[in-house]
């Protein structure tokens, strides 16, 4: 799983086709389809499914699923930081771009800055490169 990870961080284009057949050319025997199911255990629905087997549910209620644990990774609030004003459509409240209001140490962190940005970069570089053609 290391391997397919590393992998797939440094060609995050590759299904598991390709990653099956690096893994071949690296000598080991994998075929499309463990590759694909190692890949499937490794991702966002894999932690849900984890924490709806353990019985954890949102707040809500409601049963895990990867939007919720991607809302989670995105939200800089677990480190910590309130910003306030991100979301607002008043134009007086940004300055050249910028929320208003963001205060470091708001409450005690639950993840450190370092563990966030390390997942900000790594979500970044796994996310898919959109490339718009020209009308």
């Amino acid at each position: 799983m290391k391997l397919i990870d590393r992998q797939y961080l440094a060609t995050p284009f590759y299904g598991a086709r390709k990653i099956a057949a690096w893994l071949k050319s690296q000598s080991h025997q994998v075929n499309r389809k463990r590759v694909r199911r190692l890949m499937q255990l490794m991702g966002l629905k894999a932690i849900a499914r984890s924490l709806n087997a353990d019985g954890i549910s949102l707040r809500t209620g409601k049963k895990w699923g990867a939007t919720s644990i991607e809302k989670i990774l995105h939200n800089e609030a677990y480190t910590g930081t309130m910003i306030w004003g991100k979301r607002t459509k008043n134009p007086s409240q940004i300055i050249n771009g910028t929320v208003l209001l963001r205060t470091d140490d708001a409450w005690p962190a639950l993840v450190d800055r370092a563990t966030f940005t390390q997942s900000q970069a790594r979500l970044a570089s796994r996310a898919p490169q959109v490339i718009h053609l020209g009308r």
